[in-house]
């Protein structure tokens, strides 16, 4: 629990970012940012459970918000508004 709660201050930014993209109906920047946050999770879930065991599972979740924010930043950016 305090290894997932380090990080979920990038799950509330990234909510915000989503809210923003679905109110502007961009809602396939969402779906790219959660596609990519659940298959990076999945990924690094499985390479670092033998080694870190229940933690691999909350650092997985917390990277994938830290790139599910640079992403949706990225797009933010790109928009011009």
């Amino acid at each position: 629990m305090f290894v997932v709660c380090l990080f979920y201050i990038f799950c509330f930014i990234g909510n915000a970012f989503v809210g923003f993209n679905r109110g502007i109906c961009k809602v396939d920047v969402p779906f790219k940012g959660t596609t990519m946050h659940v298959t990076l999770r999945v990924i690094l879930s499985y390479l670092l459970i033998h080694q870190l065991g229940l933690v691999a599972v909350a650092l997985g979740c917390g990277i994938g918000w830290i790139f599910v924010n640079i992403y949706q930043i990225y797009a933010y950016r790109k928009l011009k508004l």
